[in-house]
């Protein structure tokens, strides 16, 4: 059969016992690291809070702890950096009564004086215990203190049980 493409193979491949591993080779280099999306970070938890007004701040933590991106104080967070922010609130409000309207607000103002307010939880009871969380985007062009505010009547007895506000500072 010249020049014919049809073939037929007739044998069989041996299949044996598998050999033992070579030796290890040697490490390469370590290659680069992706982009870091975070700069730095703050976690707030705030005071138990019985009454409308500013909640204060129990205790923070900073990442890194030598950052000088946040500076906080009683009852604000000063930001000290142009940037992208994420914010994460969340947590309990105990003693509702049925229907009360109770809110969380953040108050943002820039070091140039603007004022304004962001509304981070509203609720409407239908239950003795409610809890919230939120998480937005905000970008900055100029430095910020930002405050937290309880809104609510004062003849109830609802309190803003925990609070906690975790801000970071995107690399982008």
């Amino acid at each position: 059969m010249q020049n014919s493409s049809n073939y037929t193979l007739d044998f069989i491949i041996p299949i044996g016992p598998t050999g033992p591993t070579g030796p290890q080779g040697i490490e390469g280099i370590t290659g680069p690291t992706g982009p870091a999306s975070l700069s730095a970070l703050i976690f707030s938890d705030f005071n138990s809070m019985p009454k409308q007004g500013y909640l204060t701040i129990y205790k923070n933590t900073i990442l890194p702890t030598n950052s000088p991106v946040f500076i906080p104080s009683s009852d604000q967070i000063n930001i000290t950096e142009p940037g992208n922010y994420e914010f994460i609130i969340s947590g309990t409000i105990g003693g509702l009564s049925a229907n009360e309207i109770i809110s969380i607000s953040m108050e943002v103002q820039s070091e140039d004086g603007m004022k304004y307010s962001v509304m981070l939880a509203s609720i409407v009871a239908d239950a003795n215990q409610e809890c919230f969380a939120q998480t937005m985007l905000l970008t900055f062009e100029k430095k910020q203190t930002i405050k937290l505010y309880l809104r609510k009547n004062d003849i109830y007895n609802s309190s803003a049980e925990t609070v906690n506000l975790l801000i970071k500072k995107l690399a982008f």
